[in-house]
């Protein structure tokens, strides 16, 4: 006789760990780039680049956010909805499956994006120079308040971070590499510490 109980065995399915709340954020920025929610990609624009990846959009969009949570983990201030989409829209259309290449290509992204922007040369109209001195008008203030310079330790992060993305010999460690970009840039801004200290004595 077949036992039809039921079995007090149930099998364990892996569960995802929940989001936190920044990852949360950065969904909801990454659902409106991809749905064309945004200036930057109507909705089959984004449709056709994210076919392109090879991917569907329930896989690509974890894997951005992922390379965004990452890059962001190095730099200060956290990366507002515009960065988002200008670092998803960049990593979309560079794809690579190789995820430390990916991380290289936000970073370089967002420290493109964050670029203070240079004063546009002034090109005078000869017809309307005139001999007398014209008075020093103000500086405007900055259009983006977002594009900011990076302080030196942030610029040591970056390079460090890429330094590691770049080296195979820590291709299983990408978890970690957050960290360890930190680390050396804190070494280094010490030991220059040290030998100004040194110098001065």
């Amino acid at each position: 006789m077949i036992d039809t109980a039921p079995s007090n065995e149930v099998e364990k399915q892996e569960v995802p760990p929940a989001l936190s709340n920044r990852e949360i954020e950065i969904a909801q920025a990454l659902n409106d780039l991809i749905s064309g929610r945004t200036n930057i990609m109507e909705i089959e624009e984004a449709e056709n680049v994210v076919a392109c990846t090879g991917h569907s959009i329930s896989d690509v969009i974890p894997l951005l956010m992922t390379d965004i949570a990452t890059t962001e983990y190095c730099l200060s201030p956290d990366f507002s909805d515009e960065e988002i989409h200008d670092v998803a829209t960049t990593l979309l259309y560079s794809w690579s499956d190789d995820i430390s290449l990916r991380q290289k290509i936000a970073l370089d992204a967002i420290v493109e994006y964050r670029r203070p922007e240079l004063p546009k040369p002034i090109v005078l109209d000869p017809a309307t120079v005139t001999a007398k001195p014209q008075k020093a008008t103000e500086p405007e203030p900055e259009a983006n308040g977002q594009r900011m310079s990076l302080s030196y330790l942030q610029q040591l992060t970056i390079a460090a971070l890429q330094g590691l993305c770049a080296n195979p010999a820590f291709c299983n460690q990408y978890d970690d590499l957050p960290g360890m970009a930190a680390g050396l840039a804190l070494s280094v801004e010490s030991i220059q510490l040290q030998e100004n200290a040194c110098a001065s004595d």
